[in-house]
């Protein structure tokens, strides 16, 4: 597996997990796997960064042929996501999707279950479309970094989802940059005053380029469930 640590400590610090790392696997939808980890060049991984591993996952009885090369899947340590792993190589059989099956890979970009503590079903939907179209605007260069953090923000506490590694992620970048003229509120500043912000802007977007692009492009996978409900409503009506 290639293993990409997306989480940041509980103190905002950068995470470091090593060898003999427990996380649980999203091996299914409706199911979570623990996974043992011994990473090949024994140095582990920070936030932000990526190495193989060897994996261990327990009970593949209960999710057979439910991986294959180049899945992706989430890492979560409890409810918290952590990160994501991909599939380079299975050595147990039972898990192998296998070549002759007459059915493509089974799709795992399904509804995400409606968190605890949401009452309007409708509107939590929504949300989770402009959570996908917020990550979806920033790899395509629509809008920057600062500017999606402080979109996040607000959506992420609305879907119940705020404790999710690639929200802290932008938690964390809109507290540092708290202040610098983002958005629709250059309109106000004066030339001379944004020359000057631009470039502490420009130093804080180049630091957080990396891990924000990773996450954005993470949410536009998990949330693409929200347009493909919207698109079969459509087709429906």
């Amino acid at each position: 597996m290639n293993f990409a640590l997306t989480a940041l400590r509980n103190d905002g610090l950068p995470k470091r997990v090593m060898s003999g790392y427990r996380p649980i696997y999203k091996a299914r939808p409706d199911y979570w796997s623990s996974a043992y980890h011994e990473f090949v060049d024994g140095k582990g991984v920070e936030t932000g960064g990526n190495s193989e591993a060897e994996v261990w996952l327990l009970t593949p009885q209960a999710y057979p042929q439910a991986f294959w090369i180049g899945r992706r899947v989430e890492v979560a340590e409890g409810t918290r996501i952590v990160g994501l792993i991909e599939v380079l190589q299975i050595l147990n059989p039972l898990l192998k999707l296998s070549d002759t099956a007459n059915e493509s890979p089974p799709a795992l970009v399904r509804q995400m279950e409606i968190p605890q503590g949401i009452k309007n079903e409708a509107l939590w939907r929504k949300r989770c479309r402009k959570i996908h179209a917020r990550a979806k605007d920033l790899l395509e260069g629509r809008v920057g970094i600062i500017e999606t953090a402080r979109a996040m923000n607000p959506l992420a506490f609305w879907t119940c989802a705020d404790s999710n590694s690639e929200f802290e992620l932008f938690r964390a970048i809109d507290s540092e940059t708290l202040g610098l003229p983002a958005g629709a509120v250059r309109q106000y500043w004066a030339p001379e005053a944004l020359e000057s912000e631009d470039v502490r802007i420009e130093a804080a977007e180049s630091r957080w380029r990396e891990q924000a692009l990773a996450a954005a492009e993470r949410l536009v996978e998990r949330y693409s469930w929200a347009l493909q409900r919207k698109d079969q409503r459509s087709d429906e009506a």
